[in-house]
């Protein structure tokens, strides 16, 4: 079976997206492939026909977690193949992984290739102060839930060499399918993050975060009791995220990012007998 592969930059969180039926069973091994065959490729996603009406396409991780990113590269691609024109504007309505209903994606072509995407991104599920054990000794750090996905905020409380040898570990601790360890200077606006999804063991310093980057925003909102509008500077660049919070209540998150179709090639698979 040949299937289209493209890669794609979207704040230069390099993500590879394959298009076509693969069985979820044999997406892991697949990403797993690709990302040794792409050492620049820090995700992979699968893009398919959606399953329910109005819906331009299906996408899931490889984990089967949620990405922000993932989700505007995906509706760049929707918006790349339909010809669209630069400037032209769409809502590009996609089913994707940990979210329970399909989102809209505002996009616009920039250039040939660039596209920016705005979303209302999956609401945490939970934020607590977590209490993590690690070579005996406890730390307890703000984690936020997300369908899919659980990210840790860390300010200075572990270094980044600590970071890489307990992640796989919290993950298990938290019962989470995929961990973000999230490094934030809250005073000059930086974010890094560690990413770890368990079901391809892939561990990985993204260049940027977009689930990641919800959270921040959306922990902060829930501490101050304030509504936010961030930029948060990361390794590949700027993502802007902003928290409606008012009376108590987190009322919705949105994200604003770009992504650039970089490449595609073809690629080859058995099929499961």
């Amino acid at each position: 079976m040949e299937l289209n592969c493209y890669k794609i930059n979207p704040t230069g969180n390099v993500t590879l997206i394959v298009e076509g039926a693969v069985p979820v069973e044999q997406q892991a091994a697949l990403a797993a492939e690709l990302m040794k065959r792409d050492t620049e490729a820090e995700q992979v996603g699968f893009l398919s026909k959606p399953q329910r009406f109005g819906s331009a396409a299906a996408l899931r991780m490889m984990g089967g977690e949620f990405c922000g990113n993932a989700a505007i590269s995906a509706a760049a691609l929707v918006m790349d193949s339909h010809g669209a024109k630069n400037g032209e504007k769409a809502s590009v309505r996609l089913e994707i992984s940990g979210a329970d209903e399909p989102l809209n994606v505002e996009t616009v072509k920039l250039s040939d290739g660039l596209y920016s995407g705005t979303l209302s991104m999956p609401l945490p599920t939970a934020c607590f102060d977590c209490e993590l054990m690690s070579f005996g000794e406890r730390t307890v750090l703000p984690m936020v839930r997300l369908p899919g996905i659980s990210h840790i905020i860390v300010h200075d409380e572990i270094g980044v060499d600590k970071a890489e040898r307990v992640i796989r570990d919290w993950c298990r601790q938290t019962d989470s399918e995929a961990l973000g360890l999230m490094f934030t200077d809250d005073e000059n606006g930086l974010l890094r993050p560690l990413v770890y999804v368990e079901e391809t063991d892939s561990l990985v310093w993204e260049s940027s975060c977009a689930s990641g980057s919800v959270a921040v925003c959306a922990y902060r909102a829930m501490k101050s009791g304030t509504a936010q509008e961030l930029r948060l500077r990361q390794p590949g660049g700027v993502l802007s995220v902003s928290a409606d919070y008012s009376n108590g209540v987190l009322w919705g998150v949105k994200l604003s990012g770009r992504a650039e179709i970089v490449g595609r090639y073809s690629l080859e698979t058995v099929e499961a007998t």
